[in-house]
């Protein structure tokens, strides 16, 4: 066997030797390019700077290939909102008994004679928009008054789109005096529609939320 061959052996099994008994002293050719040179003395210090530089190049490839994450904590699913009634009459009914609760509360209200002028005026004034001359349906049988900071409209239509639509119309000529209001589509004779239109002062919109809360 040859000088060199046996060189690489014994420094194979030394290596091997010194790694599986933990110690901190390892032995390597001084030169990759001359086998048959002299073995130098590898340090504890070198092996601490080795295995930062070992830890450095890991780091680098954990933020290459990306950390993984924390699963999310599984929140609790959210409650769903009780749906309205299917059935026609059941609607209907719900329709009705929550425009009672705005009618109690319209005529409930304490008098306000300066502004329920300024809103009457200017609830007249809105059906003459020119807006609402496109609509395709004009209501019949119509009142409007005003009680305090609130006013109210009442009027028939063919059917709930059509007064829907009359509706959303008449809202936006209003202006800022009666900023809010709520609709409420209840069965008139002969299968047509009755709407009932509750418009609310800026400073009657406390009352306004107070109902809804408490009628749905």
């Amino acid at each position: 066997m040859s000088k060199d061959r046996r060189w690489w052996i014994s420094a194979g099994a030394a290596l091997a030797v010194a790694c599986a008994v933990g110690g901190v002293t390892l032995l390597r050719p001084s030169t990759l390019n001359e086998p048959g040179a002299g073995m130098r003395q590898v340090t504890g210090a070198d092996s601490e700077a080795r295995l930062r530089d070992a830890e450095a190049k890991i780091e680098q490839l954990t933020e290459a290939l990306g950390r993984p994450t924390e699963r999310p904590a599984m929140s609790a699913p959210a409650p769903q909102l009780s749906a309205l009634p299917e059935d026609s009459s059941q609607r209907q009914a719900t329709a009705r008994k929550v425009a009672d609760n705005y009618k109690v509360v319209y005529d409930g209200n304490a008098r306000d004679a300066v502004f329920e002028a300024k809103a009457l005026r200017q609830a007249e004034r809105a059906l003459e928009a020119e807006a609402l001359a496109m609509v395709s349906a004009s209501p019949r049988d119509l009142s409007v008054d005003c009680r305090g900071q609130i006013c109210r409209l009442d009027a028939e239509f063919p059917n709930a789109s059509d007064a829907s639509e009359w509706a959303t119309y008449y809202v936006m000529a209003l202006g800022d005096v009666l900023p809010s209001s709520r609709t409420f589509m209840l069965p008139g004779q002969h299968g047509a529609t009755r709407m009932q239109l509750y418009l609310f002062s800026p400073k009657a919109a406390g009352t306004m939320q107070e109902l809804d809360r408490r009628s749905w």
